[in-house]
């Protein structure tokens, strides 16, 4: 460590020494913009679907809990074993579809992501696919098989030095040790996600940013 700060020490140019203050900034959850289209050089539009978190600051095993909780939730709505994502094939409405929950301070958000020619049309269908589950709840079998699921996969990212300085970091920068991993997700229950499903999937708080191909000019044909 010594030897690599020397040779940094000889090689990058020093600077000005600057303090700079952090600030804080404190996240409405309310949406600004419901909707937002973009162009772009793509064989098929994209869509993500948002759904915003409340802006109570978390930190420690509380905000762990949170991100693993939303992120379970996330997989038994919209996963590979979910009915959503099955309907979605099926019909082939969507395909590439991607769901889970990041982040960031005082603010997070649950998404997702995918392809798709009707955009729209799939944002209704994630709509009721999360009324659907309000109504009739949670099935146990798809929480504790999705409780396993990111237990084994906990243990499978043991075998790989990179996930595991990820795992330690992301966990430093939450302020709680890489040790409690485990343990806050084993002690998650299906009540939880029960009470997370109507908080976090509220659609008064969701959004969509749909990518869509660029439209040719007459310069371009």
């Amino acid at each position: 460590c010594e030897d690599v700060l020397a040779v940094c020490a000889k090689r990058v140019p020093k600077g000005q020494h600057r303090d700079f203050v952090r600030g804080e900034v404190t996240e409405k959850r309310a949406v600004r913009e419901r909707r937002g289209v973009e162009y772009a050089e793509v064989s098929k539009p994209l869509f993500s679907v948002g759904f915003k978190d409340d802006t109570v600051k978390r930190s420690g095993a509380a905000a762990l809990r949170r991100s693993l909780a939303a992120t379970m939730l996330c997989d038994i709505l919209f996963g590979q074993t979910s009915e959503f994502y099955g309907d979605m094939l099926r019909t082939g409405l969507a395909d590439r579809i991607s769901s889970s929950y990041m982040s960031c301070r005082s603010i997070g958000f649950a998404y997702v992501n995918g392809t798709s020619d009707a955009p729209e049309e799939v944002y209704a269908r994630i709509i009721d696919a999360v009324n659907a589950v309000k109504r009739r709840g949670i099935d146990r079998e798809a929480f504790i098989r999705q409780k396993k699921c990111m237990i084994s996969d906990l243990v499978r990212s043991y075998n790989s030095t990179e996930e595991i300085c990820e795992l330690v970091t992301d966990c430093a920068l939450i302020g709680c040790d890489a040790f409690e991993y485990a343990e806050v997700l084993r002690d998650i229950r299906i009540e939880e996600l029960e009470f997370l499903l109507c908080e976090l999937f509220d659609e008064r708080f969701a959004v969509m940013g749909v990518v869509e191909k660029k439209k040719e000019t007459e310069e371009n044909i």
